[in-house]
């Protein structure tokens, strides 16, 4: 069933299209009615309906604009406009605002039937082409090249955590899954003849067929996959175990494929390459030994294949972080899951455990630590004293003492729920800030016919739909409850203690249309103006 509100300031309308419309057999169920486009309006903030009728000349505000409002806030609901006035004007501006259809009262039952069915038709339509699973398979397909890449790219740069890049991969026909990987990053030195390709991007794919090229005729034991990541060329290697001679069977083949650029494209390739590392969640910091081993390729000039093993201190481990821990980590302490972050934590110093290094390594990896939660409250814009002199302790700490495994927990257990308790602290204190400044200005305006939802927003550089849920959950009311609250409540005061005529007071608390105000008046007080004066009339 698709939710339908009907809208007129004609009660009897509403009432009669009931009676004579059979709109549950027609596949419509009326959740709501509205006497204007202003309840209209706050009716949607709730109801969110597939299909509005509306009149257009009502009070406060016409069809037309309900319709541009609603557009706005509900992009997919629908509307039928209904007229007494066969006006050009006003069907030009409905095919504007593109209503599905515009009848003209009075309205025979069996043309009103016909729109409906109509409409129907349409949402269904609608419907069934978002949801068209051959559309979207046909779409999933031709955008396989592109999620390849997306994924591959986000795997090597930390952004995809292992679990989810695996199960997405086989989605999109590539495995994964090998007992050990290597990664190598390529870029491309400037042209040495006049005659040479000048366009970058067809540079690169002249170097990825090449690359494709030699190592398919070459590749025994491994598969490979090759992806842009971040302007350069990579090359992710599934190898068959982390033998030596398997990955110097690798950089024979990768010079080889050098040499082939030198020949054809005339010029120089600098490739830098990972060691071998054995799980996906661990590419991350494969990927940024290649980007060491190419960096100092380039640094130093010399075309070649350069491996980080060649550069490092033999006999040392190098310390990495596993990125994807340190970002869980990070998101941990920013939701707020405390059972998340701290298993983070304990998966990033368990790393150190058996780990052969300097103290300087322990070190460093220890800052870099404390430095994900120095960005947490960066990020965050947490501005506490108390937070700002315990992440200065206990960098200070670390970096004049080399800590035990079980003392750099605790300390970073202790600095992880600070940060976690300074960030809810914060949050309530922002949302009441801002409930505040809402009411404030509500308070201020209230009296302006025009004082809209979108209008309060822009004012509190805040979107709608934030502003909404923060304002309900503050207030535990809606935009359009509390203004009306706000509306009402000075208009009592006004009529019990003034001599001000009614239609006065409407235009004072911003609903100028005497009949709406009375209107809304005894429906939010159960009695009317005149009643309301009453006690006043009495005094001697």
């Amino acid at each position: 069933m698709y939710k339908l509100i009907l809208v007129d300031d004609e009660s009897e309308i509403c009432q009669g299209l009931k009676e004579i419309v059979p709109f549950e057999s027609l596949g419509f169920t009326v959740v709501g009615e509205a006497g204007n486009g202003m309840e209209a309006l706050a009716l949607c903030e709730n109801l969110e309906p597939d299909l509005i009728i509306t009149d257009i000349r009502m009070p406060i505000m016409d069809g037309l604009t309900l319709c541009r409002r609603v557009r706005a806030m509900l992009p997919t609901t629908q509307f039928i406009i209904l007229s007494g006035y066969d006006d050009f004007e006003y069907a030009r501006q409905a095919i504007q605002v593109k209503t599905m259809g515009y009848l003209l009262k009075p309205i025979s039952s069996a043309e009103f039937i016909d729109m409906l069915k109509s409409a129907k038709l349409s949402l269904d339509e609608e419907f069934a082409k978002r949801r068209n699973v051959n559309r979207l398979r046909e779409h999933f397909r031709e955008s396989l090249p592109l999620l390849r890449e997306t994924l591959l790219s986000s795997l090597l740069s930390g952004g995809m955590d292992a679990q989810t890049a695996t199960a997405n991969a086989e989605k999109y026909g590539i495995s994964l899954s090998a007992p050990a990987y290597v990664v190598a990053l390529m870029k491309m030195g400037e042209n040495e003849t006049p005659d040479g390709i000048q366009d970058d991007q067809l540079r690169v794919f002249a170097l990825r067929n090449i690359l494709c090229e030699v190592l398919e005729g070459r590749a025994q034991g491994y598969s490979f996959l090759v992806f842009l990541y971040n302007g350069m060329l990579a090359l992710l290697l599934l190898m068959p175990g982390r033998e030596e001679a398997l990955v110097a069977d690798v950089m024979l083949h990768l010079e080889e494929a050098r040499k082939t650029i030198r020949h054809y494209l005339a010029c120089p390739l600098f490739i830098g390459v990972s060691d071998t590392c054995d799980r996906p969640a661990s590419l991350p910091g494969a990927g940024q030994q290649a980007l060491t081993a190419l960096d100092q390729c380039i640094l130093s000039g010399k075309e070649q294949v350069l491996r980080i093993t060649d550069i490092q201190q033999m006999g040392a481990q190098v310390w990495r972080m596993d990125e994807i821990e340190l970002r869980q980590l990070i998101n941990g302490i920013k939701a707020g899951e405390a059972g998340q972050a701290e298993a983070s934590l304990s998966v990033l110093l368990d790393t150190c455990r058996g780990m052969r290094g300097t103290p300087k390594a322990y070190q460093t990896y220890l800052l870099e630590l404390v430095m994900g939660f120095v960005r947490v409250a960066s990020d965050l814009s947490l501005e506490r004293e108390d937070v700002d002199q315990e992440l200065n302790r206990v960098m200070q700490h670390f970096f004049h003492a080399s800590p035990s495994l079980q003392e750099a927990q605790e300390e970073l257990l202790r600095l992880m729920r600070l940060l976690m308790s300074a960030i809810q602290s914060q949050r309530s204190s922002t949302s009441l800030r801002l409930a505040a400044a809402a009411e404030q200005y509500l308070r201020d305006n209230f009296s302006q016919e025009s004082l809209s939802l979108e209008e309060l927003c822009l004012h509190l550089h805040i979107s709608p739909s934030y502003f909404s849920m923060i304002f309900k959950k503050e207030t535990k009311k809606t935009f359009h409850q509390y203004i009306t609250e706000l509306r009402m409540d000075k208009a009592l005061t006004l009529l019990s203690s003034t001599e001000l005529k009614t239609a006065q007071i409407a235009q004072m608390v911003g609903i100028p249309d005497p009949s709406y105000f009375s209107y809304c008046f005894k429906k939010h007080f159960g009695f009317s103006p005149s009643q309301a004066r009453k006690p006043r009339e009495g005094a001697p």
